[in-house]
C-alpha cells in the first residue's frame, strides 16, 4: 500500500539484494587460487627466514653499513686539546714543580721511522687563555669555557705544522706526542709537597673533537 511507503525508510530488518554466480555470493577462479598458493608459500618463507631471530636468538640475521675515510685529517687549531693536573682530592693545581712536559709532533713512515714533522717540532705548554677555544665558541657554552680556564688547565701552542692525519689502514702518519715527566729534584728545586703528589697525582687530557647540537634530533653528536 502507497499510503504506507513511509515505513520503508526506517525498516532495519531489511535485506540486502546483491548478484550470485552459479548460487555462490562468491566468485572464485583458478587463477586466483594459483596466486593464493604462492602467496601463502611467501609468506611461509618470510616468517621461517625472519622469524627464527625470535624463537632461536642464536645467529640473527643483521645488516650493516660502515663508512671510512681514506685519509684522516685533524687541525688541532680547530680542536682544543688541553691537560689538567689534580690530586688525590680531585683539587686542581699547576704542575709547576710538579712535572716537565714536553709536545712535538712527529711522522711515523711506513718503513716503521720515526721522525720529526717539522724543523721546530716541539710546541710549548702554556696556560690556557680564551684564544685557545676560539674556534669552539659556537659549539660549547661559555660558562663551560670558563671553567677550563680556571682549573687551571694548559694548552699546546702549536706553529702552522697543528696538523694530525694519516690514510686509512697505512703506517704512514703524523701524530703528537706529549712526555710529562716528573720534577728533577737533582737538577732544580720542586715543590714542597712534591712526594705527596707524586705518591697520588693524576694527568688528564681533554680533547674537544665533537659536541652536543640539541637543536638536531636526528644525529645530535657533531
Amino acid at each position: 500500500m502507497k499510503k504506507f511507503n513511509f515505513l520503508k525508510l526506517i525498516d532495519v530488518f531489511y535485506e540486502q539484494a546483491i548478484f550470485t554466480h552459479e548460487g555462490n555470493k562468491e566468485y572464485k577462479s583458478t587463477l586466483g587460487g594459483m596466486l593464493s598458493i604462492i602467496l601463502i608459500i611467501a609468506s611461509a618463507i618470510i616468517a621461517i627466514l625472519f622469524g627464527q631471530e625470535l624463537y632461536q636468538r642464536k645467529r640473527p640475521n643483521v645488516s650493516e653499513s660502515s663508512e671510512f675515510r681514506e685519509t684522516s685529517r685533524i687541525n688541532m687549531f680547530d680542536w682544543p686539546l688541553f691537560i689538567t693536573f689534580s690530586d688525590a682530592y680531585g683539587e686542581k693545581f699547576h704542575p709547576d714543580g710538579y712535572y716537565d712536559i714536553f709536545t712535538y709532533i712527529m711522522n711515523f713512515t711506513e718503513t716503521g721511522k720515526v721522525d720529526f714533522a717539522d724543523v721546530s717540532p716541539f710546541h710549548p705548554v702554556v696556560r690556557c687563555n680564551s684564544t685557545h677555544f676560539e674556534k669552539v665558541k659556537d659549539k660549547i657554552s661559555e660558562k663551560e669555557i670558563n671553567n677550563y680556564l680556571e682549573w687551571p688547565s694548559y694548552c699546546i701552542d702549536y706553529d702552522f705544522q697543528g696538523i694530525l692525519q694519516n690514510p686509512y689502514k697505512t703506517l704512514n702518519s703524523t701524530f703528537l706526542d706529549i712526555d710529562v715527566g716528573m720534577c728533577d729534584t737533582s737538577s732544580r728545586k720542586c715543590a714542597d709537597n712534591y712526594d705527596d703528589i707524586m705518591t697520588e697525582g693524576y694527568f688528564h687530557l681533554y680533547f674537544l673533537n665533537a659536541y652536543i647540537d640539541s637543536n638536531d634530533n636526528l644525529e645530535p653528536v657533531k
